[in-house]
């Protein structure tokens, strides 16, 4: 669970908590869902224990949301509730003035992230380089494999996968040069999507979402011209070229 996870690498030393924090996922690599749950719980455990009287309103979260993922989305989870914890724990924490916002936030980050620097100076904790993974070709042919019969029988099952978009360009759908249909299709989808959003945590109302609805339109036309032939896994790969 990450709120167990979170209190278990929050509980190391300052050295170990560095070092393990390399190995923490990047909160621009974590799906929304789990992300803006997380985020709500730590935000919400930072105001209560840092003494703040009033709830966080939904102005605040937005901005916070926006912020955390334009300027701080190469921090973790973990980073983030590690930082409150050591303004809380300083000599000197951050004045709030009872407004929890994302000017406060920033604040907080801001300090853990020299914070970090320094004492990863002064500890000598040496980052690694990481070795370049660069894919053989026969694991390239074997992924490319796996995905499209992953595809196949997800559109079999379902009639539809937002996993087809990545063979958008390898499939000759006869939609892909309507320009006036991918318009139209991408308006609807945008709105259903804004739509959606509203409906959720108010963490996601700020969700960049159009590069999402245009990778859905490109899914939604490779979809509706392969479901035709998902009777048959031979003839379904014919349709698709460089498989």
């Amino acid at each position: 669970m990450i709120s167990s996870q979170i209190s278990k690498v929050g509980s190391l030393s300052d050295e170990k908590f560095i070092i393990e924090s390399r190995n923490c996922h990047k909160i621009k690599n974590i799906d929304e869902n789990t992300l803006f749950s997380a985020l709500a719980m730590i935000l919400t455990k930072a105001m209560n224990l840092s003494g703040f009287k009033n709830k966080l309103d939904d102005i605040h979260k937005q901005d916070i949301s926006r912020m955390l993922l334009t300027k701080f989305k190469n921090i973790s989870l973990e980073e983030i509730d590690k930082a409150f914890q050591i303004d809380r724990y300083s000599e000197n924490p951050i004045e709030h003035f009872q407004l929890f916002n994302a000017t406060y936030v920033a604040k907080v980050l801001n300090n853990y992230i020299e914070w970090r620097r320094t004492t990863t100076k002064e500890k000598k904790l040496l980052i690694e380089p990481k070795k370049e993974f660069k894919p053989s070709p026969e694991q390239i042919k074997s992924n490319r494999k796996a995905l499209i019969k992953n595809i196949y029988e997800e559109i079999k099952l379902k009639d539809f996968t937002h996993d087809a978009w990545l063979i958008y360009d390898d499939v000759d759908a006869p939609k892909k040069d309507d320009v006036d249909y991918k318009n139209l299709l991408f308006e609807k989808e945008l709105k259903a999507n804004r739509d959606q959003q509203r409906l959720k945590n108010p963490f996601q109302k700020f969700k960049q979402s159009q590069g999402y609805v245009k990778n859905r339109c490109k899914a939604i036309i490779v979809c509706n011209y392969l479901k035709n032939y998902t009777h048959d896994y031979e003839i379904f790969k014919q349709k698709i070229t460089s498989n």
